[in-house]
């Protein structure tokens, strides 16, 4: 641990909580493992809990990263998470978060065998929201986030580990009653740990507009202002309904294409996502051109598709693997899901773009997006040996 400041109150009092988290974990004859990591700093008993605990707090930090962009996150510290026995706390809850005056953000687990997997996944984001909201939005905002975004990402993290199990949620939201939009987006998290309610209805509002073509950036938008404590039920009516904006009726309108949209969705037979793996391969595929000659010779790279944006064979190469694109993106693996859409939206901009600068931005999100992605695939694998 660095201490800037060695003398100040602050560095004293983050060094003596320290010291009471290792005393309260470990037990007479314990050794205790601790691992600093980029955001979280892992303090427990056994170093294989530790470890994985450390991975899968990574994992959840780059899904918060992919998906929260308004905001920063540099962290002027980490997020310090004691893994706990269970005899030692005496609680019946699986963790608790606790947020300091001075904004440090702690997570103790209740570490056992009864603690899942979904629940790990969901703490970690917690924490990880808390502190993002108030870093970025100030004293209080911790306690404004809207529960919906909360249960997007945290979902979504785990999905990307576990893609079958959508299949599952699915079958308990049908049997279960969805809750109204309004409710769904006005909900603040700490009002869903109070009332008890179904943790993971939230996800669904990010998964029926992405379905009714609401793009990425839009998404993206509406989860950062969620976080930032606002209501976004307006915004959402706007996007569906642009032609009529704000007339009055906007709420009711969104209510009555909610109802429909939930029991569109669920009626349909879902195809469920591929794996990590075959995602991965099929996005090389569509990335792929050695086999293919232009007029002006064999493409070396993706960058030389500009220069050869006039190819009629190579422009119905592209057309074709861009429709082939949207069909399968429903299919595709939650993690390569934004490496699949810019690659999509770099083909698009070689189509219809102007000016080179639009290739160049396009070329470099899509080289981004699968780079972060890669690192993530390997994160994932990282994680499943480890619970293997």
């Amino acid at each position: 641990m660095k201490l800037r400041h060695r003398g100040s109150p602050f560095c004293i009092g983050l060094f003596l909580l320290y010291l009471i988290s290792l005393c309260s974990v470990a037990g007479e004859d314990e050794k205790i493992a601790w691992i600093e990591g980029r955001f979280f700093d892992i303090i427990g008993t056994d170093n294989r809990s530790v470890s994985f605990a450390n991975v899968l707090g990574e994992h959840v930090a780059e899904t918060c990263h992919r998906y929260l962009k308004a905001g920063s996150h540099d962290f002027p510290r980490q997020i310090l998470v004691t893994l706990r026995p269970q005899e030692r706390v005496g609680s019946e809850e699986s963790y608790r978060i606790h947020v300091s005056p001075r904004g440090q953000v702690g997570l103790d687990f209740f570490w056992d065998e009864s603690l899942s997997f979904e629940t790990t996944c969901r703490a970690f984001t917690e924490a990880y929201l808390m502190y993002y909201a108030r870093f970025n939005y100030g004293v209080g905002a911790d306690e404004r986030i809207r529960f919906w975004a909360v249960s997007t990402i945290a979902l979504r993290s785990y999905l990307s580990l576990r893609p079958a199990q959508k299949e599952n949620y699915i079958r308990e939201i049908r049997r279960a009653e969805m809750l109204e939009i309004e409710t769904l987006l006005s909900l603040y998290l700490p009002e869903v740990a109070e009332e008890k309610l179904d943790m993971n209805q939230g996800y669904w509002v990010f998964q029926i507009l992405r379905d009714n073509g609401l793009t990425n950036s839009q998404l993206v938008a509406l989860l950062d202002r969620a976080i930032a404590g606002v209501n976004v039920e307006a915004q959402i009516a706007e996007a569906l309904f642009s032609e009529s904006k704000r007339d009055g009726q906007s709420g009711a309108r969104l209510e009555a294409w909610w109802q429909s949209q939930v029991t569109n969705y669920l009626a349909q037979e879902h195809e469920f996502c591929d794996s990590l793996e075959i995602s991965q391969s099929w996005i090389r595929e569509m990335a792929e051109f050695d086999a293919y000659h232009a007029s002006s010779g064999k493409l070396k790279n993706l960058m030389e598709l500009w220069t050869c944006r006039y190819d009629e064979d190579l422009r119905s190469v592209l057309s074709a693997r861009c429709e082939i694109i949207r069909l399968r993106m429903e299919q595709v693996n939650p993690a390569y899901f934004n490496a699949a859409l810019s690659l999509g939206a770099l083909y698009e901009t070689v189509l219809e773009a102007e000016h080179k600068h639009q290739f160049i931005r396009a070329i470099t999100v899509y080289l981004n997006d699968w780079e972060d992605t890669k690192r993530l695939h390997g994160r994932v694998d990282e994680i499943i040996s480890m619970c293997d």
